[in-house]
């Protein structure tokens, strides 16, 4: 909290706001316990901030949400390492306008399952340090100590928002 306070000159909150341009940004950080790469516990108050400030969100055009883990069981596969309890994708469901940006697993860019459109889009985001290397999926751990070298990568999105497309 510090730290954002200091950075952002603006108070901290576990769940925050920002309209851009006309476009509603979501950040939820990450509150609760320590990294363990499935099924976190990140945020707990996702769902209720969604009941509560959801219908102030504009139907007619998207909305970002931001987070560290992936929304469970949207991209990188049903199992996939780095994904929350499933509350982001529970609350983000309800609107199809939803855009998800999260990065936890550093999977490339490239790997077709970094967007996900279902119930509303996810994409994840990849890493601006390092790629993990996707295994056998359907073992949990899976990606754990196969990463290309922390420094051999570089990559990042940019996404063009227009009235009818992203």
């Amino acid at each position: 909290a510090r730290a954002w306070e200091k950075a952002f000159d603006e108070p901290y909150e576990p769940i925050w706001k920002k309209n851009v341009k006309g476009y509603d940004f979501i950040g939820a950080h990450w509150t609760t316990e320590d990294c363990k790469g499935y099924d976190e516990t990140f945020n707990p108050g996702i769902r209720a901030w969604y009941a509560v400030n959801g219908p102030d969100l504009d139907p007619s055009k998207p909305f970002f949400h931001i987070q560290h883990p992936h929304p469970k069981g949207t991209v990188y596969g049903d199992w996939a390492w780095g994904r929350d309890d499933g509350e982001s994708t529970k609350a983000l469901s309800r609107y199809p306008n939803a855009v998800a940006f999260s990065g936890h697993s550093h999977y490339s860019l490239l790997d077709e399952r970094s967007i996900w459109q279902g119930a509303f889009t996810s994409i994840g985001t990849g890493s601006l340090r390092y790629v993990g290397l996707p295994g056998d999926a359907s073992k949990p751990g899976y990606e754990k100590d196969r990463t290309i070298s922390r420094h051999a990568v570089r990559s990042g999105h940019l996404v063009d928002v227009f009235d009818d497309r992203m």
